[in-house]
């Protein structure tokens, strides 16, 4: 994935504007004048309709606009090390390290590969200190394009990884298996968000589903191979959680492919920094193995379906 991001997509020490909008307006302008866009306007507004759904800012200075969009065909990420930091919605300040992914609108999960791939750098300090440091745009889009490779900075510290499955992220009482949950994603949404409720780990299961609904209305969290990940921050959970069900039949979630019969709600803490990609990140790895989707469409029980799902999260 290195040629997703080059030199020629990098913005160091710059001076982009007072806030978000117009940061990414300037880098989308970017993604353009290098080609890779073509039509900048589109791109921006795709970013910020996805960003007016949930902040992108991340704990540590970090922001990760993103969208799928007609305004490009292929891939493509910019990065810019600010001069002046900029809210991007993380509680702990603005944002000097801010990176645009545009992805094709019909590109598939392109996109969550890419998001998926930087967070797991994005988490080290080694990685992060290192973009700070570098000297010149050539020097940074190495660093990214080995990241966007799976190449890591330095080895993850010990404490760096999301939950653990024994902190109940997900539990055989939040996994449905072979269920009719309805005829459309709104409905799966629903019903799975009703499914914390009934778990016990929300206290508005209406307020999931309605953030988890606005999120998807952003961009469809459906993907190739019969998967979907409707995910959202939302105010209505205190830690984080996934929902599994494996749906018969299956419901369009909006893949390019067909529609989807193993289905993740992720549901985390408004405030919960970045737990939440954290979890995309991980699941995602797992769900590009054909042999973990198949074990999950054969398991028995749905305490074999928590194990696997809890494995993934590892």
């Amino acid at each position: 994935m290195a040629d997703v991001t080059t030199a020629e997509l990098v913005l160091l020490d710059a001076d982009l504007g007072a806030d978000k909008d117009a940061v990414i307006h300037a880098l989308a302008d970017h993604l353009a004048a290098a080609g890779r866009a073509s039509d900048a306007d589109r791109v921006a507004t795709d970013a910020l309709a996805r960003e007016a759904t949930s902040a992108t800012g991340l704990q540590g200075g970090l922001a990760i606009p993103h969208c799928r969009t007609t305004g490009v065909t292929e891939p493509a990420l910019v990065f810019a090390r600010l001069a002046d930091p900029v809210d991007f919605g993380a509680k702990d300040g603005p944002a000097d390290l801010v990176f645009l992914i545009a992805a094709p609108e019909g590109g598939g999960d392109a996109h969550l590969q890419l998001l998926s791939r930087l967070a797991q750098s994005l988490v080290r300090p080694a990685f992060t200190d290192a973009l700070r440091a570098a000297v010149g745009a050539e020097e940074a889009a190495r660093l990214v394009g080995a990241a966007l490779d799976g190449q890591p900075t330095a080895p993850p510290p010990p404490a760096v990884p999301p939950p653990a499955p024994e902190q109940g992220v997900v539990t055989g009482a939040l996994v449905t298996l072979d269920a009719d949950l309805g005829a459309d994603k709104q409905t799966v949404v629903r019903a799975l968000a009703a499914r914390l409720g009934t778990a016990g780990r929300s206290t508005d299961p209406d307020r999931v589903a309605a953030d988890a609904l606005t999120r998807e209305a952003a961009g469809a969290t459906g993907l190739s191979g019969g998967l979907a990940l409707p995910h959202c921050r939302t105010a209505a959970v205190s830690e984080p959680t996934v929902a599994f069900a494996r749906l018969r039949p299956p419901v369009d979630f909006g893949a390019k492919d067909g529609p989807a019969d193993l289905v993740f709600l992720i549901a985390a803490p408004a405030d919960g920094g970045h737990v939440h990609l954290q979890l995309l990140a991980k699941l995602a790895q797992s769900l590009v193995r054909p042999e973990y989707a198949a074990a999950l469409r054969s398991a028995s029980s749905e305490q074999e379906a928590a194990g696997l799902v809890a494995a993934a999260l590892r």
